[in-house]
């Protein structure tokens, strides 16, 4: 799943860090393949928890990448329209706000923590990725057709 080379490249991500959301795990990510990402454009959305916003400054702080996160009023459709990928990791087929968002115009990755029984290829390819940051990096890294 290579996303076509939009100039810049930008990387939507949700920050949605809670119940269902796990932001800080796709933030946890972008710092393990910061340096394969510059030039690249981050977005978050729903960074609006303290946690997620110290998050997104320690990463920039300590990567320089670009990265922005969208205010609360920014429509999230139009974010997503406008990236090269959107990322998002859930914890359960039940998050939908994530998986209603994916755009079919944009390349996605959701990885989904706990798939349930009813499991399909694309849901256990990523599986993985819902757990281990470095694979959701190389998984971001490959979608954006960036070297790893």
């Amino acid at each position: 799943m290579s996303c076509d080379r939009r100039h810049p490249l930008v990387l939507v991500v949700d920050g949605a860090d809670d119940r269902e959301g796990r932001g800080l795990m796709v933030l946890s990510a972008l710092s393990l393949i910061a340096r394969e990402l510059a030039g690249v454009e981050v977005r978050v959305l729903n960074g609006d928890e303290p946690v997620v916003r110290t998050a997104v400054e320690v990463l920039v702080r300590d990567s320089g990448l670009r990265v922005s996160i969208a205010p609360h009023s920014a429509d999230a459709t139009l974010e997503i329209e406008a990236a090269s990928l959107y990322v998002a990791v859930v914890a359960s087929p039940a998050a939908g706000l994530a998986l209603q968002r994916v755009s079919a115009n944009v390349p996605a990755i959701v990885a989904v923590q706990f798939p349930g029984a009813n499991i399909d290829a694309h849901t256990l390819l990523v599986h993985r990725a819902a757990h281990d940051t470095r694979a959701l990096g190389h998984a971001i890294l490959s979608a954006l057709g960036l070297p790893q």
